[in-house]
């Protein structure tokens, strides 16, 4: 049997929701409720079509004018009217009529005369693409679920007899107080795609699902979208790919008393959390990890919520590491992301892309604290997070991820993101006062596959990065008060 050709959207994003596009030939329901966006959409697919694939164009005006629907989307620079001048596409303004009946095709009250408008647009001009908006507008008079199928029928006959590949939008049940579009959904037309807008921590989050593509394949689930100012972007979810075979192979962190800790380094492909108090090291840790990789001509991707890239160059200097070059070599990297309006699946998709583009090795994200707050939950953060170190492992990439621990001292979490039950390692970097000084401390609290020291050890911060000296004599180094054990205090005081 000859597989279906896709009619592209051309709306970014979306035609990677339906492996390609619309059916070719199908008649295709947009729902949402009232400023989702569905009117955008359509007039997009039918711009999209027109000015990139040739296919002329229809758009059925049922509820706004053809000159406000114009006006509406010119600040996408879509010239519609000139579109209409050369003959690609034609207007139906229907918003003024009031259907009364299905079958009549003798005057303008009648489904019929209305269809045959339509369908005589569509041969003067060759139409491939229809839109009518919104559909219910048309059929709300009709309280019985059987006429507002029947209709919807008639519509789809139409448009499929002719070849087309329409969309038909209509307002979400709620909006309207109808319970009967959910079943005309399922028995009358080919496909269903779901616009919502929310607003959420002072945001305005907007998605787009596809729930039905008879007999095809799509990517399930509610997908991001916005609007830019060159039209619609949808940023479809990864799928889940699978992880690489893990090996025993050992990546240094770039300070070979870290690596002491850990037998010779992280296994490759693993995700490990450096987990810290602010000043502590975090970032320069990361560094060193980046510029073991420089010098092991191995490229390094670095995913900053926090500082500038500017800020993370001259702090490499005070380590010897000159990241200015390691970029002009192609060798690193740097994205730096701000988390005010983030879109956390456009996100995953750029981080893919980046993958995908600049081949990395090694990633640093610094730091996922940052990334945290962008979400509402900690479910969503979580199976979000789940997909993004998915990102790396399937590619056998090693990575880092920073999380701020914001306790000095005391009792203390690792993350407040839930975040280390998915990495592989954990590696703390903590105050400890000793002495009327504030001391610093490095533990490795997990390491999957492998032994590591299990100590307290010191560490200081030097113009080589972070070296680890020895371990913490005594109790309640973890607390930030480290008390000397009894033999240890003896010793002292004879020696004194």
């Amino acid at each position: 049997m000859k597989a279906i050709e896709k009619t592209p959207t051309g709306i970014k994003g979306f035609d990677e929701i339906l492996f390609g596009g619309l059916p070719e030939g199908w008649t295709v329901l947009l729902s949402g409720s009232s400023g989702t966006g569905k009117t955008i959409f359509s007039v997009e697919y039918l711009y999209r079509g027109i000015t990139e694939f040739n296919e002329p164009g229809v758009f059925v005006a049922c509820e706004e004018s053809s000159d406000k629907i114009k006006r509406a989307v010119a600040g996408f620079g879509w010239d519609l009217e000139a579109l209409e001048k050369e003959g690609k596409l034609i207007f139906i303004d229907a918003a003024a009529r009031w259907i009364t009946d299905i079958g009549d095709v003798s005057t303008e009250y009648g489904l019929g005369y209305l269809l045959n408008e339509i369908e005589d647009a569509i041969k003067s001009i060759g139409a491939k693409r229809v839109v009518v908006d919104p559909t219910s507008t048309l059929l709300l008079q009709f309280q019985k679920a059987v006429a507002v199928r029947r209709g919807l029928y008639k519509i789809a006959g139409v448009l499929e007899s002719r070849g087309c590949t329409s969309i038909v939008t209509v307002e979400k049940p709620e909006a309207l107080g109808m319970t009967t579009w959910r079943d005309v959904e399922d028995f009358v037309l080919d496909g269903v795609i779901i616009l919502y807008s929310r607003a959420e921590n002072g945001k305005r989050i907007r998605e787009v699902e596809v729930t039905k593509m008879r007999g095809e394949y799509f990517l399930e689930g509610r997908h991001p979208f916005k609007a830019t100012s060159e039209g619609l972007r949808a940023f479809p979810v990864p799928k889940h790919e699978p992880y690489a075979i893990p090996g025993r192979e050992r990546v240094s962190l770039g300070s070979k008393t870290v690596d002491g800790l850990i037998n010779g380094g992280v296994l490759k492909g693993d995700t490990t959390l450096v987990a810290g108090s602010t000043g502590t090291g975090k970032t320069l840790l990361c560094m060193q990890f980046i510029k073991n990789g420089v010098e092991n001509n191995e490229k390094g991707l670095i995913i900053s919520f926090e500082e500038y890239p500017s800020v993370l160059r001259r702090n490499a200097r005070n380590i010897g590491f000159d990241l200015e070059k390691a970029e002009k070599d192609g060798l690193v990297r740097i994205v730096h992301s701000s988390t005010i309006d983030m879109i956390p699946g456009e996100f995953l998709l750029q981080v893919r892309d980046e993958l995908d583009e600049f081949k990395a090795s090694r990633v640093v994200i610094d730091s996922i604290s940052s990334y945290y707050s962008v979400f509402s939950g900690h479910t969503a953060f979580k199976d979000n997070a789940i997909t993004l170190l998915g990102l790396f492992k399937s590619r056998g990439i090693t990575s880092i991820l920073t999380s701020e621990m914001p306790e000095l001292f005391g009792s203390f979490k690792i993350t407040n993101t839930g975040t280390s039950f998915i990495v592989d390692n954990i590696i703390t970097l903590r105050y400890a006062e000793l002495d009327a000084e504030l001391a610093k401390a490095i533990s490795v609290i997990k390491m999957r596959g492998s032994d590591h020291e299990k100590g307290i050890m010191r560490f200081e911060i030097t113009g080589k990065g972070i070296e680890v000296g020895e371990k913490f004599e005594g109790e309640g180094i973890m607390s930030g008060m480290p008390k000397k054990s009894k033999i240890a205090a003896e010793v002292e005081g004879f020696l004194d």
